[in-house]
């Protein structure tokens, strides 16, 4: 059931919401790619919770580290009990036009300045933060339509330094993550965009597990407990799982899947094989007549059929 920020009352249960009306929710940020990630407290415990809303209100995805089964636990919805109240606002009596917005006095000088002064001064700006030189460039370059392996290793580290200064910093702050994980989902959107346009192609998945390697990578070189990185993986391989499925032709879709079988067969107790291992699985549970066969042919699956 889809469930939209400006009726999600109507929808959720009212025990549930109430449970929700008692945390509180702090310390909310909106991430590169629109995401809004927030802590909801409750005693002495803070969970991360993130909500992607959609132009039209509804939640799209969401994630929270109590990891509750249930799809919207009390402190998601603490989040949209915030969101909520402050995109009411307060409420004014009777019927008023709402009043032309001055502008606020960084807009005032911007438009005062001279070009070249604003340029330059915007270089100053991008040499201390490289995390707003990321930003800016991700706005308003020419997006890329191709990519290596390499260059998707690249580019994932270049957002990683855009945001942590120091190559060698291990402990990590999770707003710290947070930026670098929204960062990444713009960055690697084209990459999922090229993987897709030709899933049995081998240069498209190289792309493709250049990413996840990179994430990997990221993951194993910080100190933090989040699952955030995982749970990012998974979503990546979820994305690539659905346009696996769409592929009609047999032979093509044999080509695309066999690409993740040679590297599960040739690389054990690699974290990506594991990866690969449960994506398959996901595949053969989906699968029916020729194309299950196939995969339990491949024998990566013997353990648990």
């Amino acid at each position: 059931m889809p469930l939209f920020l400006y009726s999600f009352r109507k929808d959720l249960p009212e025990a549930l919401i109430q449970k929700a009306e008692k945390l509180k929710v702090r310390d909310l940020d909106t991430l590169p790619s629109g995401t809004k990630v927030a802590f909801a407290e409750e005693g002495k415990n803070d969970f991360d919770v993130s909500l992607d809303i959609n132009a039209q209100g509804e939640i799209v995805a969401s994630s929270c580290d109590c990891q509750s089964p249930q799809p919207f636990c009390h402190h998601k919805v603490a989040l949209l009990l915030f969101l909520e109240k402050k995109k009411s606002g307060p409420k004014a009596g009777g019927k008023s036009k709402s009043p032309k917005r001055e502008p606020t006095p960084a807009e005032m000088k911007m438009s005062e300045l001279p070009e070249e002064e604003l340029r330059m001064w915007l270089q100053k700006l991008f040499k201390k933060r490289k995390d707003l030189e990321l930003e800016f460039l991700q706005a308003f370059s020419p997006v890329k339509t191709q990519f290596t392996y390499d260059e998707v290793r690249a580019l994932s580290e270049e957002v990683i330094q855009s945001v942590v200064k120091s190559k060698t910093k291990k402990k990590m702050e999770m707003s710290e993550i947070r930026k670098i994980l929204g960062f990444w989902k713009t960055a690697h959107a084209p990459v999922l965009e090229y993987y897709s346009e030709n899933p049995a192609a081998e240069d498209h998945y190289r792309a493709l597990e250049g990413l996840l390697i990179s994430v990997i990578a990221f993951d194993w070189r910080i100190r933090n407990n989040t699952n955030k990185l995982q749970q990012y993986e998974i979503e990546v391989l979820e994305k690539a799982g659905t346009r696996i499925s769409q592929i009609m032709d047999f032979s093509e879709w044999q080509k695309a899947l066999m690409y993740f079988v040679r590297y599960a067969e040739s690389n054990p107790g690699s974290v990506l094989r594991h990866l690969y291992l449960n994506f398959l699985w996901g595949l053969y549970n989906r699968a029916t007549g020729e194309r299950q066969r196939f995969l339990r042919s491949t024998g990566l699956f013997a353990r648990l059929i």
